[in-house]
């Protein structure tokens, strides 16, 4: 009898982990629980000076072109900011977040054919990855013990040589 019964519990065991796998494979997602959806959706009324103070970044006096966006993640928020300054003070911008590793050149990445769900396609920008001219680096705020920015997972650069001594500084935060 207790041979049986830990077969069947084996057998329903099984049963159940390939049910979600099969899930998983046909492309089906659990709903979370907090009813948030997968897929991000762009905050209203977020603009440069609202992803400026979430990510705790100063946007210079001079900064031109200045847009942002935030979207709400089931897992995270994201929020994304872009501007142009003269070259010294996208230098100062990086320096303030005492990033794990200095900026590094990297060549353009060819354009995606499907973009991340939150991405600077949303501000009418093209990826950091694939603009020329640039150098990107990251950083773990807590790792570093920035409290100033404890909240955030991460923070991501990009500054992106723009010519005549302009810098198009890309930020993105979790």
């Amino acid at each position: 009898m207790k041979r049986r019964t830990v077969r069947v519990a084996v057998g329903v065991a099984a049963v159940a982990m390939t049910a979600v796998g099969l899930g998983i494979a046909v492309g089906w997602v659990p709903e979370p629980k907090d009813n948030r959806s997968v897929v991000p959706q762009w905050l209203q009324n977020v603009g440069g000076k609202e992803a400026a103070a979430y990510l705790r970044v100063q946007i210079p006096a001079d900064a031109q072109d200045v847009k942002g966006a935030g979207a709400d993640g089931w897992d995270a928020d994201s929020y994304l900011l872009s501007f142009t300054v003269p070259h010294a003070e996208a230098e100062a911008i990086a320096a303030d977040l005492r990033l794990d590793e200095p900026l590094k050149s990297h060549p353009p990445l060819p354009p995606r054919e499907y973009p991340s769900p939150v991405s600077f396609a949303h501000l009418g920008l093209p990826s950091p990855d694939t603009v020329p001219n640039a150098r990107t680096g990251s950083v773990c705020p807590p790792c570093i013990g920035d409290k100033r920015r404890s909240m955030l997972q991460s923070i991501g650069i990009t500054l992106q040589d723009l010519g005549d001594g302009i810098t198009r500084v890309y930020l993105g935060g979790q």
